[in-house]
């Protein structure tokens, strides 16, 4: 990995993907990441180049591909990876996002996440409505302060699958996860998981040809 990088990065308020703070090759740690979703740009992507940033700011800041073609985890470039707060990330280019001179399809991961130096996975907190990133395993606490109306998009299959979602209520409001015919529960293909309006409840939900297999669940009423 290369022996520079950026110590102080303030990413841009707003969160949007033009103008968004960029980040070097090696090291890079975020001092300043005051909204969620406040971004960064990764450097362009090349086989084999590393960037590890560490998310030493308030909350969730949105990690994006540069241009238009880089990818973080086969997301779609518009979209990025949201990096929980308190952790250390290694991004590794696998994909160039150019080869012979045409850009790759958009769910070619140019850009592959893992957790650097020994990290726990971290919980990453949702206080609005919004929608799920589908490629990438996490674990999700909804703590709105009222509803809040998520969504989850299908896994892309066999390049998805096996990504694993954690999603728990942490306020006692019936919140609910929108995956249109997308939910397999085991005695019926579902598309709306309703929370329990109470702590605690929640559900693990796996990727598998294109679709989220329920693993487990507790207080979740499925239609």
């Amino acid at each position: 990995m290369a022996d520079y990088g950026n110590m102080t990065i303030t990413a841009l308020a707003g969160g949007a993907k033009a103008g968004a703070s960029a980040l070097l090759p090696g090291l890079n740690r975020i001092t300043v990441c005051a909204t969620a979703g406040d971004s960064v740009t990764l450097p362009t992507a090349q086989i084999g180049l590393s960037v590890v940033v560490i998310n030493a700011g308030a909350t969730v800041c949105q990690v994006f591909g540069l241009g238009t073609v880089d990818t973080v985890n086969g997301s779609a470039n518009a979209t990025g990876f949201p990096q929980a707060p308190g952790t250390k990330v290694e991004y590794i280019c696998s994909v160039n996002p150019v080869a012979q001179g045409t850009p790759v399809a958009l769910t070619a991961a140019n850009w592959e996440t893992g957790l650097a130096g020994g990290q726990k996975a971290a919980i990453i907190t949702l206080a609005v409505s919004g929608a799920i990133q589908p490629r990438t395993s996490a674990t999700y606490a909804l703590n709105k302060a009222g509803v809040a109306a998520m969504t989850l998009a299908a896994p892309t299959a066999t390049t998805d699958d096996g990504v694993t979602i954690v999603i728990y209520s942490d306020s006692a409001n019936a919140h609910t996860l929108t995956a249109t015919a997308l939910l397999d529960t085991g005695s019926a293909n579902a598309a709306i998981a309703t929370f329990a309006n109470s702590k605690g409840s929640g559900l693990t939900l796996q990727a598998f040809n294109g679709r989220w297999k329920v693993l487990s669940q507790i207080g979740i009423t499925f239609t």
